[in-house]
């Protein structure tokens, strides 16, 4: 999402890249993608598991961008009702997809993560200081790492898990005995949203667009390769969300932002970017529509003349790219998905929709 009225193409372009590649990591056409193209079992990190925390880094950009000149008590009541209708979205996709068996519902979802963080990063925008927050961040990422070394950080024995089970029955979680968006793994997610927060801050400054851009590539590549020698003791893992996963993912954030400023705003490139920025200003309702039609496509059943039975996106998987082995069938399916919802979202571009939360 974006609160941001004052847009900056080049983070536009950065979140539509990023919903982009979550259609294609995330609804592959069968069951065997490429493994770069799945999530990773438990540790490990993928192209799948970077998509999330692209989301929340864009995020707290977005919201030090948005806020920086507004009063407490007028933009306070938005953030909150931005926050609910998430909450709500998020609520109603999980039950979409459970025929809203509501007393099975799971409660935690993309949408409610990314609505907690939000909510945490626009109010820590108002009330904290820059100094404050990097403290923030610094106390997010040691006291988690600490709190998880209390416990295995294997799948049944995590700490995440045991505070999942504790406050919610099994049928809410979406592993029964974990959730990956759960409560305590929210915290080290908030500080992913809090590197965005302050690459905002460095945007306000008055240094060139050409040093700001070269400061958040070095910056990001310093975070990468911390996050990757913390692995060594700490795991990178999303479903945990660990701390070394916070920065090693939060470091390719900002190179790829980096990146992307560069040769947007500093360079002036624009034209490449111009299927990404239709992206980018719907990303909300991209998403919506997109989990829904896959859902859907999961759940419609499709019973074939041989008298067997396959799922509606088996079926069209095989019908347009059976000629292919399967890690590329799931490729080609996922790719025209970009491509279909790139050519909705380019007719509401064109007549100046932008569906706005």
């Amino acid at each position: 999402m974006s609160c941001a009225k004052e847009r900056i193409l080049s983070l536009d372009v950065f979140r539509g890249l990023t919903i982009a590649l979550m259609i294609l990591v995330n609804y592959p056409g069968n069951s065997n993608p490429y493994p770069i193209l799945a999530h990773a079992p438990w540790h490990g990190c993928t192209l799948a598991d970077l998509v999330f925390p692209f989301f929340l880094f864009i995020i707290g950009v977005s919201c030090v961008v948005a806020l920086r000149t507004k009063a407490r008590q007028n933009v306070l009541p938005k953030i909150l009702k931005r926050t609910l209708i998430l909450l709500l979205l998020g609520l109603f996709l999980n039950a979409f997809s459970n025929h809203f068996s509501f007393t099975a519902i799971r409660y935690f979802g993309i949408l409610q993560r990314i609505a907690i963080c939000y909510l945490l990063a626009a109010i820590t925008c108002l009330y904290l200081s820059v100094r404050a927050q990097v403290w923030v961040f610094v106390l997010l990422v040691g006291s988690y790492w600490l709190l998880l070394s209390l416990y295995p950080y294997t799948l049944e024995a995590n700490l995440v898990g045991i505070v999942d089970r504790h406050f919610f029955a099994p049928q809410h979680l979406y592993m029964r005995f974990f959730d990956p968006e759960g409560l305590l793994s929210t915290l080290p997610a908030f500080a992913t949203t809090l590197m965005g927060n302050l690459t905002g801050y460095f945007l306000q400054s008055s240094y060139s667009k050409t040093v700001k851009s070269y400061f958040i590539l070095i910056a990001g590549g310093l975070s990468t390769f911390l996050g990757y020698i913390w692995s060594i003791w700490l795991p990178l893992n999303k479903a945990l969300w660990t701390s070394s996963y916070v920065l090693f993912t939060g470091g390719i954030s900002l190179m790829l932002f980096a990146t992307c400023y560069f040769v947007i705003e500093v360079k002036q490139y624009k034209a490449w970017a111009r299927p990404l920025e239709i992206f980018g200003v719907n990303a909300i309702l991209v998403y919506v529509l997109h989990v829904m039609a896959f859902k859907l496509q999961i759940t419609t059943i499709i019973h074939n003349k041989d008298g067997s039975i396959e799922n509606l996106r088996d079926f069209i998987t095989h019908y347009l790219f059976g000629f292919v082995n399967e890690p590329n069938a799931a490729f080609l399916y996922a790719f025209s998905g970009v491509l279909f919802w790139l050519g909705i979202m380019s007719i509401l571009h064109r007549k100046h929709i932008m569906i706005k939360i």
